[in-house]
């Protein structure tokens, strides 16, 4: 019987998967910080700063 290797060595890999995985993580994230920075109407938020009221 024929044994057949099918591991790759190391300087024939191919690194396509890893720099679309990279995009991808990217494109996604800058996606979600979108949708919530256009989604946030803004009016439920808290103040971030309270005035102190002089005395």
């Amino acid at each position: 019987m024929d044994s057949t290797n099918t591991q790759t060595s190391p300087a024939n890999y191919d690194t396509r998967w890893f720099i679309w995985t990279i995009v991808f993580l990217v494109v996604t994230g800058i996606s979600l910080v979108s949708y919530i920075l256009l989604s946030d109407s803004g009016t439920s938020d808290a103040p971030i700063f309270v005035r102190a009221q002089n005395k």
